[in-house]
């Protein structure tokens, strides 16, 4: 009777812990490993998507023994947006991170470094085993800028290349189980050791095309020729200027504009009527026939030599 009573005590701890884990189950599970990215090591980055209905989970990940710096967004006390430090926490497998996510999307950031230092060979392995039932799974593996010889150690499905010319190796699962391994692994080399985000920050100073020695591919133009460039078009400005300054100068220093000098040339009239209309002596007396010429009283309406009249 007390074995029956223990076998069913067993039976009911495995049912009960094998349901625990059914219960966090996620719908969409992206794992990014960007090796020597901003750091010396190997940045891993995962995003996951749970079920609206699903909220508050109890979220868990084993990471490698040498890991630090975890980071999440989307865990108790946070909003979906903002990044708090979790610590990293011995777990009955190794190392893991926990929180609680509240929010249907959440985000984890840690580095862990496997590199030897003065080395050129990089070689990095993570068996990633989730604690919840996942319905699809990518793992995004990153070749550094630097390297040389990158063979990463997955089932690749695809392969593309961002702007800066990054490449990136895709590998996707469907349907994993709790307690399922998947193993990630890469091989390159670095011999000068340096950093993918120090190589794209050049890229993105130095101007146009795509660059892996900090300089611009044929074609493009380095900042020494836009700078002479610019130079060329600021003294061509100052040049145009200086002319229509000095057109205007020497244009206002008769004291008289274009027009002014136009309308200061007298008519045309016929000859002989110009050059005696209105005519008056010094006294203001005196004025001459606008027919004849002759002179005669200012206050006259008919010339006294002609006899015409002098209106209009």
């Amino acid at each position: 009777m007390r074995t029956i009573r223990n076998v069913s005590l067993l039976v009911f701890v495995l049912v009960f812990t094998n349901f625990g884990l059914a219960q966090t189950h996620v719908p969409n599970f992206l794992i990014s490993v960007w090796p020597e990215y901003d750091h010396p090591g190997v940045l891993v980055i995962f995003n996951g998507e749970l079920n609206e209905a699903d909220v508050p989970a109890e979220i868990a990940f084993p990471v490698p023994e040498r890991s630090r710096f975890a980071l999440v967004a989307g865990s108790t006390d946070t909003t979906a947006n903002t990044m708090i430090p979790v610590p990293i926490e011995e777990g009955e497998t190794g190392k893991q991170v926990s929180f609680t996510a509240v929010h249907p999307s959440f985000h984890v950031e840690f580095y862990f470094n496997p590199f030897a230092q003065g080395e050129a060979h990089r070689h990095y392995s993570y068996d990633f085993v989730p604690q919840f039932s996942i319905d699809s799974l990518i793992v995004d593996l990153q070749e550094p800028l630097p390297a040389q010889n990158f063979r990463p150690e997955i089932p690749v499905d695809h392969q593309m290349q961002d702007s800066h010319g990054i490449k990136y190796y895709r590998s996707h699962y469907n349907k994993v189980a709790p307690g399922d391994t998947i193993h990630i692994e890469a091989h390159y080399e670095n011999p000068e050791g340096k950093m993918t985000n120090d190589l794209v920050q050049t890229q993105m100073g130095a101007g146009n095309g795509r660059m892996g020695d900090g300089m611009p591919e044929g074609g493009g133009t380095s900042g020494s020729d836009q700078s002479s460039s610019n130079n060329i078009w600021i003294i061509l400005v100052i040049g145009l200027i200086i002319i229509v300054v000095i057109y205007f100068v020497t244009q206002s220093g008769s004291g008289k504009t274009p027009r002014e000098e136009t309308a200061a040339v007298p008519e045309q009239t016929e000859p002989g009527a110009t050059e005696h209309l209105s005519r008056e002596d010094d006294t203001g007396n005196m004025k001459f026939c606008i027919h004849c010429g002759e002179q005669i009283p200012v206050e006259a309406n008919f010339c006294t030599q002609c006899g015409k009249s002098q209106g209009a």
